[in-house]
């Protein structure tokens, strides 16, 4: 069950992305790469614990399906978008943005959900 206390901050969430951009050696983006795949797996069944967790009973299936769907459809306007401001203004750039966005996306996760809080209490 989801406990208010014991979500990571919005800068722990958004970290793996930040430093991308500032990698100047192949053995650095090597282990970057691999603590985020670590962070990714460590992340994914949290977010859809989350979803099954605020949807009714009867509604779990289809709380999963749409954030399935919405997650897949901003998937590539956001893949769109990094590449073109890759080609554009370079990796750094592309990687801070996307930095920006997560910490973003994370402070109105804090937002939202603390009015739910009391129904998680009991």
């Amino acid at each position: 069950m989801y406990a208010p206390s014991s979500f990571p901050s919005p800068f722990f969430c958004s970290y793996p992305l930040q430093d991308v951009g500032a990698v100047n050696s192949t053995t650095s983006l090597v282990f970057l790469f691999i603590f985020y795949g670590l962070y990714s797996a460590l992340t994914k069944g949290v977010e859809k614990a989350l979803v099954a967790d605020l949807a009714t009973s009867g509604a779990k299936g289809t709380a999963l399906g749409f954030y399935s769907m919405v997650t897949g459809i901003g998937l590539f306007p956001a893949s769109l978008l990094t590449g073109w401001l890759w080609e554009t203004f370079g990796a750094e750039t592309s990687f801070y943005l996307n930095g920006v966005i997560a910490i973003f996306a994370s402070v109105l996760l804090f937002k939202i959900l603390p009015s739910k809080k009391e129904e998680f209490i009991n």
